[in-house]
């Protein structure tokens, strides 16, 4: 018995050893001497809310400081008292002038301004005007917090905002291609706003939806699309910032465009229709019910494959002006990768005139995403132009053999 309770009580030395060494936070009897106190954080913050904005004013929003005791060898020192003061006319802090440090040797504290202060830095002078929050370990450790506190809203809103791509064009191609997308943010003294998160949004293609500022108010975001068809076109990329506190909005766009590699056609035939209601190709378009033009837009892969399901439009323009009417049979490409539709005149002549530079008759056009086809050109005709058609029939013999 004698010695198992030896054996026991080095046990439970070792463990207590074992423990205090693995344990890399300074326990609560650990000296300050050569301590150093750091500010890790600063964000001003909306009252209320706590979301991150661009500054300090009073009434609206406060500052969020966070704050780190750390021994020689770096680590944490906890349960230490760090004082907070400033040099305001008013204010208080959140957790009162004294916090406790953490496990982690942090302490968090945020100053709200009384509704009345206001301190802020004149540049043109080589001292601080502004407010300073000064933090203090012992009797002697100092850290300190300097920001500007504005009186009004006035003093920095509104806001500007300026977003532009590093590029005009992408491909669709799962995201090989890419644009960078920068949003800066600036108040109303033009000083760039930091750590403030900014929303982002597209109505093709894909970017991430928040980023957040950098010290010069910038945050660059990619953007790329998502493989799909509907993909294509031109996508308008929108950054917002909405002020919590002040309850405004300030946004600002840029536009990329998401083209492919695809081939696309364009093929018009003018027809009519029997009474059947069968569909007989003519000569040419005649002005009303008579006969029409009718559109047919391919789409092609690279390899010459039909594409389904691309949504194609066409222009009409004569003189450079929108004319007439499309009626479409379908908005996006069939099996055959054709979308067909038919220009209707509404009863007008579009006839060219060869005398002159330009072209009166109808030029149409198909278009998806970037891709435009060459022009295609056709006259529209009134009856009296072009009927009563001549017919001719002729032979290049007069005689065959009943032969077989």
């Amino acid at each position: 018995m004698k010695y198992s309770k030896y054996l026991i009580i080095s046990i439970l030395i070792c463990s207590s050893l074992v423990n205090w060494a693995c344990d890399d936070r300074v326990p609560d009897a650990a000296s300050s001497t050569n301590s150093n106190l750091e500010i890790t954080a600063m964000q001003a913050i909306a009252d209320g809310g706590g979301e991150s904005v661009g500054e300090v004013v009073s009434g609206y929003s406060s500052m969020r400081i966070v704050a780190t005791l750390q021994n020689e060898s770096g680590q944490a020192i906890k349960d230490k008292a760090i004082s907070f003061s400033h040099n305001g006319t008013g204010g208080s802090f959140s957790n009162g002038s004294s916090e406790t440090t953490d496990e982690n040797g942090q302490v968090v504290n945020v100053f709200i301004p009384n509704s009345s202060e206001q301190k802020v830095d004149a540049t043109t002078t080589p001292a601080f005007e502004g407010l300073v929050v000064t933090l203090t370990y012992g009797t002697s450790l100092t850290a300190k917090a300097e920001f500007n506190v504005y009186q009004e809203q006035d003093d920095v809103w509104p806001y500007t905002m300026y977003v532009s791509s590093d590029v005009d064009n992408i491909k669709l191609d799962n995201g090989v291609t890419t644009a960078q997308i920068t949003a800066q943010l600036f108040n109303k003294t033009n000083t760039p706003l930091q750590d403030v998160i900014l929303s982002f949004s597209s109505n093709k293609g894909y970017i991430e939806s928040e980023g957040t500022t950098d010290s010069t108010g910038s945050v660059v975001m990619t953007f790329q699309d998502n493989g799909n068809q509907d993909d294509i076109g031109l996508a308008n990329i929108v950054c917002t910032f909405e002020h919590p506190a002040f309850s405004a909005t300030v946004s600002d766009s840029a536009q990329v465009t998401i083209g492919t590699d695809n081939g696309l056609s364009l093929q018009i035939l003018p027809v009519t229709y029997d009474d059947a209601g069968s569909t007989v190709v003519v000569g040419e378009d005649i002005s009303g019910s008579i006969s029409y033009t009718r559109l047919i837009a391919t789409v092609t892969d690279t390899s010459g494959n039909f594409i389904s399901g691309i949504p194609i439009t066409f222009l009409a323009t004569s003189s450079n002006d929108p004319v007439g009417t499309i009626t479409y049979v379908n908005e996006v490409s069939n099996t055959d990768g054709q979308v067909v539709a038919e220009f209707d005149d509404g009863g007008n002549v579009y006839k060219d005139n060869p005398g002159t530079p330009n072209y009166e008759g109808v030029t149409v056009v198909a278009t998806f995403g970037d891709k435009t086809t060459a022009p295609e050109n056709f006259n529209v005709y009134a009856e009296d132009d072009v009927w009563p058609y001549n017919l001719f029939v002729n032979t290049d013999t007069d005689v065959i053999s009943l032969d077989g």
